[in-house]
């Protein structure tokens, strides 16, 4: 995910909640549902102006959770391989999950040091407890 893909999904939501659709059914094409961050384009786009760049790329990810939160319609998730980062920080956002034998699931944050996306700090200990 970089900024203008998640800019593409908030698009496709605003269309998704205006139209007479019941529900939004999100899945991937391929064999990886969502790989979450592309930190090299991220960190790549950091070389000019830090500061700008960095505020964009954290408006740009709050945007695209913000987005999920408010879908008014429920949001049906098939996934069929990895889903990784924010991929995997929003599924808690939606209200069913499908996943298939080869669906897994990584939040790699603390590996990198950095912060939990998507509400993960709060959805994941509301879903799986706080014991993982």
């Amino acid at each position: 995910l970089y900024p203008q893909i998640m800019k593409e999904v908030r698009r496709a939501l605003c269309n998704a909640s205006a139209d007479d659709s019941k529900l939004l059914l999100l899945s991937a094409v391929g064999s990886v549902f969502c790989s979450g961050l592309d930190y090299s384009y991220l960190i790549g786009r950091l070389s000019n102006d830090r500061r700008k760049e960095s505020t964009r790329i954290a408006e740009a990810i709050r945007d695209f959770v913000k987005a999920f939160i408010q879908f008014k319609k429920p949001i049906v998730v098939a996934i069929n391989g990895p889903a990784l980062g924010l991929g995997a920080s929003i599924l808690p956002l939606c209200d069913i999950v499908w996943a298939s034998e080869k669906a897994w699931f990584q939040t790699p944050y603390a590996t990198i040091r950095l912060t939990p996306a998507g509400c993960s700090s709060y959805t994941f200990p509301q879903i799986l407890g706080v014991a993982l």
